[in-house]
């Protein structure tokens, strides 16, 4: 299982490395699976958006100092200007991700090969078909 970003779906201008990087992943992650999922290997992918990790909050304490404002009030901002479809209007939480990690990496996914399950709140404003 690879986890990649919610950036292969919806690529941030300022983030071209890293929106390249995720999507190569997945691309790879889906090249794996088509090549050995008859042997039994199962290769899956999940494009989690903006999670609480360090990451993100290293992301906010500069959008804080950028804007001159406290940390929750970046993450607002962050949430309104960049994020208009996280319907759930707030950062996700890692032990939110896991429940879906121990899922795909579990017995009772054995008939799921070369998918992509974003758990993103709904930040990405697409349909994946």
């Amino acid at each position: 299982m690879f986890v990649t970003s919610e950036n292969v779906a919806r690529p941030y201008p300022e983030k071209t490395v890293y929106n390249s990087a995720k999507s190569a992943l997945l691309s790879h992650a889906k090249s794996i699976a088509m090549a050995q999922s008859d042997k039994g290997l199962l290769v899956n992918g999940i494009t989690p958006a903006f999670i609480e990790t360090p990451m993100t909050e290293g992301m906010m304490e500069k959008r804080k100092e950028e804007k001159d404002c406290t940390f929750d009030e970046a993450v607002e901002s962050s949430l309104e200007e960049e994020r208009p479809y996280l319907a759930l209007k707030r950062r996700g939480k890692v032990e939110e991700v896991a429940p879906l990690i121990v899922f795909i990496c579990s017995e009772l996914s054995c008939f799921v090969t070369g998918a992509n399950w974003r758990i993103d709140g709904g930040a990405v404003g697409s349909i994946n078909v």
